[in-house]
């Protein structure tokens, strides 16, 4: 069976500030009141707009729930 490197190493310290950055435009997402699937709806339409795959793929199924 053939495992598939992660296109991304999330763990790499050359990632800390852009994942940093990333979470932090998730806190007022947190804090808006909205509830978590409708949260889950606007990341996956985000990331379609930014057109990224790897975002569309982590928030679709979440989206879906």
């Amino acid at each position: 069976m053939h495992i598939p490197e992660p296109r991304l190493n999330l763990t790499n310290p050359r990632f800390g500030g852009a994942l940093k950055a990333m979470f932090g435009r998730e806190e007022p997402l947190r804090k808006s009141g909205l509830e978590p699937a409708l949260r889950e709806l606007v990341k996956t339409r985000a990331s379609q707009l930014n057109g990224c795959a790897y975002c569309l793929a982590a928030h679709r199924p979440a989206a879906l729930e």
